[in-house]
């Protein structure tokens, strides 16, 4: 079995960097999502409120 030379764990470092890189920006979408959905809701609830 042959070891990984430089290029292939630079090649590694950079996919695992862009893959971090895009999770984070779901999450970070998700959670405005999440918000909106929230702010939705509750000005739902105060209009039927009254």
């Amino acid at each position: 079995m042959k070891t990984p030379g430089l290029a292939e764990r630079l090649l590694l470092l950079v996919g695992v960097g862009v893959g971090s890189f895009l999770l984070a920006g779901a999450v970070r979408s998700q959670q405005a999502q999440l918000e909106r959905v929230t702010h939705a809701k509750a000005l739902t609830l105060d209009a039927i409120r009254g």
